[in-house]
């Protein structure tokens, strides 16, 4: 049985996507928590969307060119297709 997930789970394009999506999404909410940041809450919200911006930024960089997620996905792949052919 094929799961329906296993088609885009190494698929470059759809993992640039989530990435795009997450660095939008990280954005958002430190544009709206640097309007408050002498509330508590607001500044840590700050933080972990800093730090979940830089690293969806790294991991859109590597699904580029020679990158590393790249590299990584095509290997899994392969593997994937391998391992169903047999």
């Amino acid at each position: 049985m094929k799961s329906k997930l296993s088609g885009k789970l190494f698929d470059i394009p759809t993992h640039r996507q989530v990435a795009k999506a997450g660095m939008t999404a990280s954005l958002a909410v430190l544009t709206i928590t640097a309007f408050n940041m002498k509330n508590r809450a607001f500044k840590r919200a700050h933080i972990v969307a800093g730090v979940a911006m830089v690293a969806f930024s790294v991991y859109h960089a590597g699904l580029y060119d020679n990158g590393i997620f790249k590299k990584f996905l095509q290997k899994q792949a392969q593997k994937a297709r391998l391992k169903s052919d047999n």
